[in-house]
């Protein structure tokens, strides 16, 4: 019997909603220390965790040892869970208050930085930043009004709000694009023949008609977006052909691969809602140039695209 009260006594300490409660059940008083009848029905009250079919067998045994015995067996089964609970939301607790004060920190650290001038707020630097990235662009009048727009935008939404990510990231990537960068192309027949020669051996029909198409570009003083075509098996030089007429008009190169695309969002782009949305030219995010060759293929590999 006084280790059932012992045990009791345990529990009060990692669950303090029975302590007035259970000190004055076992309060002399009241007798229930010295009556294991008493003590058994404390116990049946007291514990939360334990199965009701095993409360029930412990009221209803008539033998008054085997009772305490399992009314003892709960009381310590209720006494580790009581302590596990304590340990976890101690646990919590320290987690949460640790995190509260690096909370704390970081915004007193950053009033600090704003009050002495050495770091300004988020949104500042961020205007500034890209005021910067066009400061030497030649950006169109609508691309212009668009960034104007999307930084007026940006000053009033709060920087953890997901719109800010989404108006941020459009952003860098209207900041980023090469607006107004033009490489100077090479129009020299004999380069253009010494280049081609150079990366490809035969394709005599396919570098006449390479050849013509810089000649008429010559007397137009412009290609003005002309579009080739390259039609054939896998492995016959389709994309090095590009390569190469990349190299012989100085014009970057990028392949733009549809093998095996089952998704149109690669072509037109995704919404800027979704999170990590990519727009269709991308591709230009990481030029130089605004004027780069683009060789789209292979077409024929592309399935399931409306």
């Amino acid at each position: 019997m006084q280790a059932i009260v012992q045990t009791i006594r345990d529990i009060v300490q990692y669950n303090a909603l029975f302590g007035q409660q259970i000190n004055l059940l076992l309060h002399p008083s009241h007798n229930v220390i010295d009556n294991p009848v008493y003590l058994c029905d404390l116990v049946a009250t007291l514990v939360q965790s334990a199965d009701t079919v095993d409360l029930q067998n412990m009221m209803q045994e008539m033998d008054l040892k085997r009772r305490l015995e399992m009314a003892l067996l709960l009381v310590e089964k209720e006494k580790t869970v009581a302590k596990l609970k304590h340990d976890i939301n101690k646990d919590v607790e320290r987690k949460v208050q640790e995190q509260h004060r690096k909370f704390l920190l970081n915004e007193q650290l950053k009033v600090i930085k704003k009050e002495l001038g050495i770091e300004k707020e988020d949104k500042v630097a961020i205007a500034e930043k890209m005021e910067e990235r066009i400061k030497d662009l030649k950006v169109p009048e609508y691309a212009m009004k668009v960034i104007k727009e999307e930084q007026a935008k940006l000053s009033f939404l709060d920087p953890h709000s997901s719109e800010f990510s989404v108006a941020r990231n459009y952003l860098d990537w209207l900041t980023s694009m090469p607006w107004g960068k033009t490489s100077e192309e090479t129009f020299d027949l004999e380069w253009a023949t010494k280049v081609l020669n150079e990366d490809h051996y035969g394709m005599k029909d396919v570098k006449d008609r390479i050849l013509e198409f810089i000649a008429v570009g010559i007397l137009k003083k412009k290609v003005g977006g002309k579009i080739l075509c390259f039609h054939g098996p896998p492995g016959v030089g389709k994309t090095s052909i590009a390569r190469s007429i990349a190299r012989a008009l100085n014009r970057e190169y990028f392949r733009f691969s549809v093998g095996g695309m089952t998704d149109v969002a690669e072509i037109k782009g995704h919404r800027r809602t979704y999170v990590g949305a990519m727009p269709a030219i991308n591709k230009f995010y990481k030029r130089s140039s605004s004027t780069p060759r683009l060789f789209h293929g292979p077409n024929g590999k592309s399935s399931g695209i409306n």
